[in-house]
């Protein structure tokens, strides 16, 4: 057993049986590191779910950036198209309709951190990943 901010390099995942647990920003980043170790299976046990904006480029990123902190300081409209951005992404990203109900979040956008990854979605979607919540 490990936590990320203590992270044993000398664990060989290869073969093994791993459990994860939470999907925050530590996860988003080790989840799919760990899957791509050929690990037997991947347990990835979760409560609540983040927002998550898939990575984007450069200009893009930066504007989506600057506009995520203002419809958070000031309730904006964008906010709104923020919400819609992540739904639009989740959908596209995720096709299993089971998938993406375990990971849709639950409250307001931006009431918790937003997560940028580009591979978090792809991850949970693997054959030998399995997300595991109360949901």
């Amino acid at each position: 057993m490990c936590h990320t901010s203590e992270w044993d390099k000398t664990i060989d995942f290869k073969n093994k049986r791993v459990a994860v647990i939470g999907t925050g920003a530590s996860a988003i980043q080790v989840v799919p590191e760990i899957q791509q170790m050929n690990v037997s299976q991947l347990f990835v046990f979760n409560e609540h779910h983040h927002g998550l904006f898939l990575e984007l480029i450069d200009v893009s990123l930066y504007w989506s950036r600057e506009a995520l902190i203002l419809s958070f300081a000031y309730r904006w409209p964008i906010r709104y198209v923020n919400e819609e951005l992540v739904r639009n992404n989740l959908n596209r990203e995720i096709k299993d309709i089971e998938l993406r109900k375990k990971v849709i979040p639950t409250w307001d956008f931006g009431c918790k951190r937003v997560l940028i990854s580009s591979d978090w979605y792809s991850t949970l979607q693997k054959s030998n990943v399995k997300l595991i919540t109360n949901r």
